[in-house]
C-alpha cells in the first residue's frame, strides 16, 4: 500500500551538512596572492573559469572524502585543470613514507566495436612522475550481439593505446611530479579522506524511518478509525468518510459501535527532531541550517552556535591552500613546459571570509571605524567590494580627494539606508 510511497520518501539532512561547509570555502574573484615572477598563476585561473572548478572540487571532496585534479596541457597547448571523482581515480603512495605520491591511476568503462561487435572495455591512464601510460583492456568486456549479451571469453591482458595519431607510448613528461593533485577532506592523519555525511548516514536512515512511521500513523490513525459489531455488513462493506453515516437495524447486548483512539504522532515526530540535532552536533553544523533558516534565530549568539562550523571551514581550507598551491605550481609547470621544481615564488588562494556577516552591523562598524579614520580602501574591503570598483575609487581620490572620501562615504551610507528598508 504505501511502497511507491516510501521508497521516495526521505528528508535528506546529509546535503545541507556538505552545502554549510562547502558554502564557506570560496576562493575570492581576485584569486591567488603570488610572488614577483608568477603572473601566470591568475591568468591560468581565469582562463580555466576557476571560481567554477573550485566549488567542484571543495563540494566533491567534503561530500565523498576525496577528489583529484588533473592537471595536463589542452587541446591548446595550455594548462587545463579537471576534477575526477574517486570512483574512477585512484592514489597509490609509498607504504614506507605516505606522504610520497608514486602513481594515480584512472579505470573507466568504453564502448568498442570491432569483429566482436559492441561492448564494453575498461580503460586505464597511469599517471607517473616522469611519464604517463595509456592502456586497455578488451578481455573483460561484455560483448552485445544479437543473441543477447555474454562474457568474451580472451586473452585477459592490458593493451598500450594511444588516442591521437603520432601520439608516443608512453606520453613522457618533464615536471617532475605526477601531474595530478589530491584533496582529501578529514584525512585526520590518513592520506584519504573521509565524508562530511560519514557520521549522519546511520541517523539519516533512522529519520527516513521514523518519517514513513509517522505517514503510515498519520494515515491509520492520526483520524478516528470507527468499528462496528454485531450487525450485517452492508453490500460493499462499511465505508468510511466525512459524507457518510453508519446505521444499522439490528439491535441487542451483542451489537457495538464506536472509535479506536487516535495514536500520538508527537513521539514520532520528537524522534525526527532528535535526529536532526544529533545530525547538526556529529556533523559540526549550526541546527539552524537543517531547519531551513539561512540566518540563526534573533537573540542567538552567531559565534558560539557557528563556532565549529568556522572552525572546520577554516581548517578546511588550509588543507585544501596547500592543494590548491600544488595544483597552480603544476599548472605554471606546464604552461612553461618546465619540472615543477623550477617553480618558485609563494603561491595562496584569497579565500572569502567564512564567519557570517550581519551587513547591516558590518555597515555601522566601517563607518565608524572611518570616522575614526581607518582608510577607504580598508573600509571598502570590509565592505566586499570587489578590488576593481577599489580602485577606481582610489584614482578619483588621487585626482579629488574630498570628492572620493565622499563618494566612499555616500556608498558606505546608501548600503545602511538600503538595508533598513529591508
Amino acid at each position: 500500500m504505501y511502497r511507491d510511497l516510501f521508497k521516495d520518501l526521505a528528508d535528506n539532512v546529509c546535503k545541507p551538512c556538505v552545502d554549510a561547509l562547502a558554502d564557506r570555502l570560496t576562493i575570492s574573484n581576485d584569486g591567488f596572492n603570488a610572488d614577483d615572477g608568477l603572473d601566470e598563476v591568475n591568468e591560468i585561473w581565469r582562463d580555466i573559469r576557476g571560481p567554477e572548478l573550485g566549488n567542484v572540487v571543495h563540494l566533491q571532496a567534503i561530500k565523498k572524502g576525496d577528489v583529484y585534479v588533473v592537471v595536463w596541457p589542452g587541446s591548446d597547448g595550455q594548462p587545463d585543470l579537471a576534477a575526477n571523482e574517486a570512483e574512477t581515480i585512484q592514489a597509490h603512495y609509498d607504504p614506507a613514507d605516505r606522504r610520497r605520491l608514486l602513481f594515480v591511476s584512472k579505470r573507466w568503462n568504453v564502448e568498442i566495436e570491432d569483429a566482436l561487435g559492441k561492448r564494453e572495455a575498461v580503460r586505464v591512464t597511469l599517471y607517473f612522475p616522469d611519464r604517463v601510460e595509456k592502456y586497455i583492456n578488451k578481455s573483460t568486456a561484455t560483448v552485445r550481439t544479437q543473441q543477447g549479451q555474454g562474457r568474451y571469453q580472451g586473452v585477459d591482458a592490458w593493451e598500450p593505446i594511444t588516442d591521437e595519431d603520432n601520439e608516443p607510448w608512453p606520453i613522457p613528461h618533464p615536471y617532475g611530479v605526477v601531474p595530478v593533485v589530491h584533496f582529501p577532506y578529514n584525512a585526520g592523519g590518513d592520506v584519504f579522506g573521509t565524508s562530511r555525511m560519514a557520521p549522519a548516514i546511520p541517523l539519516q536512515k533512522a529519520i527516513n524511518t521514523f518519517w514513513c512511521l509517522l505517514v503510515g500513523a498519520a494515515d491509520m490513525a492520526a483520524i478516528p478509525q470507527k468499528y462496528i459489531f454485531g450487525v450485517t455488513s452492508p453490500a460493499g462493506g462499511w465505508q468510511s468518510g466525512p459524507d457518510r453515516v453508519w446505521e444499522a437495524d439490528e439491535s441487542g447486548p451483542d451489537v457495538k459501535l464506536g472509535s479506536f483512539e487516535t495514536a500520538d504522532i508527537e513521539k514520532l515526530i520528537a524522534s525526527i527532531k532528535l535526529g536532526v540535532e544529533r545530525v547538526a552536533t556529529n556533523t559540526k553544523t549550526p541546527l539552524y541550517m537543517l531547519q531551513g533558516t539561512q540566518e540563526p534565530p534573533a537573540g542567538v549568539a552567531v559565534k558560539a552556535v557557528e563556532g565549529p562550523l568556522v572552525a572546520d571551514a577554516k581548517t578546511t581550507q588550509v588543507s585544501f591552500g596547500n592543494r590548491w598551491e600544488d595544483a597552480m605550481r603544476l599548472a605554471v609547470a606546464v604552461k612553461r613546459n618546465v619540472a615543477v621544481s623550477q617553480v618558485k615564488g609563494r603561491i595562496e588562494p584569497i579565500w572569502e571570509p567564512v564567519e557570517f556577516k550581519n551587513e547591516k552591523e558590518e555597515a555601522e562598524v566601517v563607518k565608524i571605524l572611518g570616522e575614526a579614520g581607518l582608510p577607504l580602501r580598508e573600509r571598502l574591503e570590509r565592505m566586499g567590494y570587489a578590488s576593481d570598483d577599489i580602485d577606481r575609487i582610489l584614482e578619483a581620490q588621487a585626482v579629488d580627494k574630498a570628492a572620493a572620501d565622499a563618494l566612499g562615504a555616500q556608498i558606505i551610507n546608501d548600503r545602511l539606508q538600503q538595508m533598513e528598508r529591508q
